[in-house]
């Protein structure tokens, strides 16, 4: 017998290391082939069904590849490298629970690196389960102290909880255990706003001597130097280092800007006043506040006061609802929406897209009745969502087009917001997303609530007072206090939101007037007069 188990075994070593070559060639269908041969030899093997999963999943074939992801994760690994895998692809559909659980696995954090650690411990804070992330960063830093990593993500988790100055010192540790690590630099440099005394531009300048030129250090650098002279205000050295910053992350992201345009088009011909009308869900309880807009634009300043509401839980950038949109279609993409997915809406089933949403999001409300949505990019969605969900709200972020543009072009994003690189796919990527809010407001008229971000900074009161009664919620004054430790923040204004809300100054985008012409040229439409 166990000549046939050795024999199988040495069968199924084959078989990975051909899946992995297809992988490696885009050769999906023969990844699939081989992944289902191997799985059918060998049905408890975990590394197999992730291999098939992650191939199904390439190809669009959602369902399929979560159900061999769900089924990985019943048989339990261990092995450090099949977990991390695991969880990665758990991940794409929101399993928490399965996440959470095979991270949990004793032999896996008996024997993961901290490497494997600190990427397993983001994979947790992604999903919104800090305190699981926390140990886990811990652990990594318990095995290696001067591990720059895992400092760094463990500096991300202390800035996420505001804080500040424990994040500060998680980042300058990383730095000193790896000189180079240029994610820290880039995190401190918008941390706290710099000053002649206290900065670190010759450091910053240093590092970028040592970055290899086209890499990932170089761009998170450039991004740094320009955050910071910008708080120095020396404005042209700024505008060189965000220029060269973005033309280097432009050149490595993915993104067809044609394609995306056409996305607009498809969803204003598509989402008609008929085609949104839906049913109410059977269990509309928590009342979903979906917060929309262009990112930098003060979504999350906005949901940071709702959730200062008694009766409100925080959501942050969930992407919950595309998951459950993107398992009834049985398709899946690698960003929110594609042609394909358009196209096969017109057959899905909304009302159990509802359904499947809510269900996820009674556990994720605690208890109570309100649940923000805190995604910007779910403006895309507004059409679907209103059809899945009527019962929904909608709070649409309202910033001057320049301003929005400008915050927009100075921000590096993960893998997110591809257009926001070049002057001229900004301006295209905004009018396009202007014009779509237009057409949300004539085929939904009532459901959107347009919260301008001069007013909230300026008139705060009197703003929230109009967001909560048209979200059905009680005022409450507590929710003003946006300088409060609790809840944590995610996003890319988590150090900012928690200051004192007060009025914007000289709008940023003014120190680069001359820069920013063809941006503002092709803006011209929008802007003032």
């Amino acid at each position: 017998m166990s000549g046939l188990t050795d024999v199988a075994a040495a069968s199924a070593r084959r078989l990975l290391d051909r899946i992995d070559a297809a992988l490696a060639r885009g050769a999906l269908d023969e990844a699939i082939q081989l992944g289902e041969a191997l799985v059918e030899l060998q049905p408890r093997n975990a590394l197999g069904r992730v291999r098939l999963g992650s191939a199904l999943l390439q190809r669009g074939d959602f369902r399929r590849a979560r159900e061999h992801a769900l089924t990985a994760s019943a048989l339990k690994p261990d092995k450090p490298e099949i977990v991390l895998s695991l969880a990665r692809l758990l991940i794409r559909f929101l399993e928490e629970d399965a996440l959470i659980g095979c991270l949990r696995n004793p032999g896996f954090r008996r024997a993961a690196s901290p490497q494997t650690l600190a990427e397993a411990g983001v994979l947790l804070s992604n999903i919104g389960a800090h305190a699981e992330a926390v140990a886990l960063l811990d652990l990594a830093l318990q095995r290696d102290p001067r591990h720059a990593p895992s400092r760094y993500f463990r500096g991300n988790l202390h800035m996420f909880a505001g804080e500040l100055a424990q994040a500060e010192r998680s980042f300058e540790l990383s730095i000193a255990a790896d000189p180079c690590f240029a994610q820290a630099s880039w995190v401190l440099s918008s941390l706290f706003p710099q000053t002649a005394e206290r900065n670190h531009v010759a450091r910053i300048q240093q590092q970028l001597r040592q970055a290899q030129p086209g890499l990932g250090a170089e761009i998170y650098l450039s991004f740094a130097l320009f955050n910071e002279l910008h708080d120095l205000e020396r404005y042209p050295e700024a505008w060189s280092a965000l220029a060269h910053g973005c033309a280097a992350k432009r050149r490595r992201v993915r993104y067809d800007h044609g394609e995306t345009m056409g996305l607009f088009a498809r969803l204003m011909a598509q989402c008609d006043g008929g085609f949104i009308s839906g049913e109410p869900v059977a269990n509309p309880a928590p009342t979903p506040i979906f917060i929309v807009g262009m990112h930098r634009t003060g979504t999350t300043l906005l949901e940071r006061i709702l959730a200062g509401h008694p009766d409100v839980a925080d959501g942050g950038e969930s992407y919950a609802f595309n998951v459950e949109m993107k398992l009834q279609a049985d398709y899946g993409c690698a960003g929110m929406l594609d042609v394909e997915l358009i196209r096969r809406s017109a057959a899905t089933d909304f009302r159990k897209v509802g359904e499947g949403y809510m269900a996820r999001s009674v556990r994720r409300a605690n208890g109570r009745p309100w649940l923000t949505e805190k995604l910007p990019s779910n403006f895309l969605n507004i059409g679907y969502i209103a059809k899945a969900l009527p019962h929904a709200k909608f709070l649409h972020l309202v910033r001057d087009p320049r301003e929005t543009c400008f915050s927009n072009l100075r921000t590096l994003f993960a893998e997110a917001c591809g257009y926001s690189y070049r002057q001229d796919e900004l301006a295209d990527y905004y009018l396009g997303y202007r014009g779509l809010m237009e057409h949300w407001h004539r085929v939904l008229p009532g459901r959107i609530l347009d919260v301008d971000f001069v007013r909230l900074t300026n008139a705060t009161e009197t703003v929230a007072k109009e967001v909560f009664e048209y979200c059905g919620l009680a005022f409450a004054p507590e929710a003003l206090n946006t300088e409060r430790s609790r809840g944590v923040v995610t996003t890319a204004s988590t150090a900012q939101v928690r200051r004192k809300i007060s009025p914007q100054a000289l709008p940023a985008w003014t120190h680069y007037r001359e820069q920013l012409e063809p941006l503002l040229a092709r803006l011209a439409a929008m802007l003032p007069v």
